[in-house]
């Protein structure tokens, strides 16, 4: 009874009809030509035709394996985007552990402000790693920039943010940790979690000459293994390779 409601089903969806089709037409025709009831003369036209139906069916099948294929490959465009995820802010609301990394100034510090002041006040860690704000190494990050490139203005834009990040610290010391390190960066970071099970990263390239800003933007997660393992340790490297930055120095 199943098996009847699962044929009528597929038939009424228009799926499956070639081989609902073909099969009954061939096992008819194969008791009809033992049965010796089929002229010699109609034998042939029937196995064209049933072979006809076969070759149908093979080419629908083949066909519906392409398009479940096409649907569960992922593309370029799935996996890549201009703009962030819009569950971004959302996943750093609910976060207990965030790390910020990049070129981080004075917008990144306004666009983060107020999350990271009531994170601060739950007791949730806050990582935040720039680029060092001196010249000498701010040039170098600044030749990746599509038009005019001033390195003064940007080292006064990591300062300010720096100083707004400072001044979140003040709320709960030990729990924000602000580094800088002396190398240009390939790409910025937002991680949530990162070190559990959840874990995600939300990463924008750093594009050389290319004109839009940070893209492509991409995330991935615990689940994605061996390239979530890799860009989780690069970040712990750079994270390792950084210097506190002394906000009381600095104020």
């Amino acid at each position: 009874m199943k098996l009847l409601n699962r044929i009528l089903s597929d038939i009424k969806r228009g799926e499956n009809v070639d081989l609902y089709l073909t099969v009954p037409t061939a096992i008819l025709v194969g008791i009809l030509n033992l049965a010796g009831v089929l002229s010699p003369t109609l034998v042939a036209p029937l196995t064209l035709v049933v072979l006809g139906l076969i070759t149908i069916t093979i080419l629908g099948s083949r066909y519906r394996v392409e398009q479940l294929a096409d649907k569960l490959t992922p593309s370029a465009e799935s996996i890549f985007n201009e703009k962030s995820p819009p569950t971004l802010e959302q996943d750093i609301e609910n976060a207990s552990d965030v790390w910020l990394v990049g070129v981080l100034g004075a917008k990144h510090a306004r666009d983060f402000y107020s999350i990271i002041e009531q994170k601060l006040k739950k007791g949730h860690s806050i990582k935040i790693l720039t680029i060092h704000p001196e010249p000498a190494v701010v040039e170098f990050e600044e030749m990746r920039v599509y038009g005019l490139a001033n390195v003064k203005t940007t080292c006064s834009d990591i300062e300010t943010g720096l100083k707004s990040f400072c001044y979140l610290k003040q709320i709960s010391p030990n729990n924000l940790m602000i580094r800088t390190i002396c190398y240009p960066l390939g790409y910025g970071v937002v991680g949530i979690n990162p070190d559990s099970a959840s874990g995600i990263l939300y990463i924008r390239n750093y594009a050389f000459k290319v004109p839009g800003g940070a893209k492509p933007k991409f995330a991935l997660r615990t689940k994605d293994g061996f390239w979530y393992d890799f860009y989780r340790q690069e970040i712990q490297n750079l994270w390792d390779a950084g210097s506190e930055w002394e906000c009381e120095a600095n104020l």
